[in-house]
């Protein structure tokens, strides 16, 4: 969800297809009616899984996963309303049925479109990027580690006009950080666990912003399912303060999926689901 041109907009996947809605007034009381977007003159059957949605070039973007063809894609909007659409970019061709685009984030960093997502060829978290707001030049690829078992989202950010990247590294259980430590983008910091003091299973859907001027991350604790919450000491992202547990509904409640974090007038805020009561809720930090 963002607000685009002053009003709340969303995107989604239903019916193996790809949404884009935004209200027709600023507080969100008044929607039209939605419809699928027209991608790929609709020959793809299954597209707009993990989608992102984002403001680039001061335009929505989205950058979503083919289901049909196993493709990282790119789609922005020639309007800053999202009244009309550009065609899509294909960023990454997934090759003999794998998976590449799963996870994916979107953001705007240096006023290029940038995009996390799990590659299963590299079997690792990759992120790729353009120097066109519209994607149609060439994009710049780069795989964070080695290959993990496993994975359960990424998150990409601009952290002093640098990418920088939090995912969940399946083989070690841990929730990883990741930043670019030059203006050019070509030399990475080695991924750090980004929660030392926790040796569990732990970071699942992760949720990165910058708040405060320092990265932050919201997650899920699979080891004792609940909410967690950590913050950098400063704004590298190479040091990370003790965790904190976000919900204090655990126990018994299982809680903490699907984290969405925000700044809200000053403070870290986030939206999560409550596996226990099947509820969404919000939390706020003061």
């Amino acid at each position: 969800m963002l607000v685009i041109a002053g009003s709340p907009a969303v995107s989604y996947y239903s019916d193996q297809k790809l949404y884009f809605v935004r209200a027709s007034d600023t507080e969100g009381g008044i929607w039209g009616t939605p419809s699928p977007m027209a991608l790929d003159g609709n020959v793809v059957t299954d597209v707009g899984q993990y989608n992102s949605l984002a403001l680039i070039g001061g335009s929505p973007a989205i950058a979503y996963f083919d289901g049909t063809n196993f493709d990282l894609k790119y789609i922005r909007a020639d309007s800053g309303d999202g009244t009309s659409w550009l065609s899509p970019n294909v960023i990454v061709d997934g090759t003999g049925g794998v998976n590449v685009g799963q996870d994916c984030s979107l953001a705007e960093v240096n006023s290029r479109p940038v995009i996390s997502y799990y590659d299963a060829v590299a079997i690792s978290p990759a992120l790729a990027y353009n120097t066109d707001v519209n994607g149609a030049g060439l994009w710049t690829y780069y795989a964070f580690s080695a290959p993990t078992a496993g994975y359960a989202g990424t998150a990409v950010v601009s952290l002093n006009n640098r990418p920088a990247v939090a995912y969940w590294d399946g083989t070690s259980s841990d929730l990883r950080f990741t930043a670019a430590i030059d203006d050019a983008w070509t030399s990475w910091s080695a991924p750090i666990d980004a929660v030392p003091d926790d040796p569990g299973i732990i970071g699942m859907y992760p949720s990165l912003q910058i708040i405060g001027g320092v990265p932050a991350i919201a997650y899920f604790r699979n080891n004792i399912c609940g909410l967690g919450y950590v913050t950098a000491t400063d704004n590298t992202g190479m040091a990370w303060n003790p965790q904190q547990l976000a919900d204090l509904d655990y126990p018994p409640n299982c809680v903490g999926m699907y984290p969405s974090l925000c700044v809200i007038a000053g403070n870290p805020a986030m939206s999560y689901f409550d596996d226990t009561t099947k509820d969404l809720k919000f939390a706020i930090f003061y």
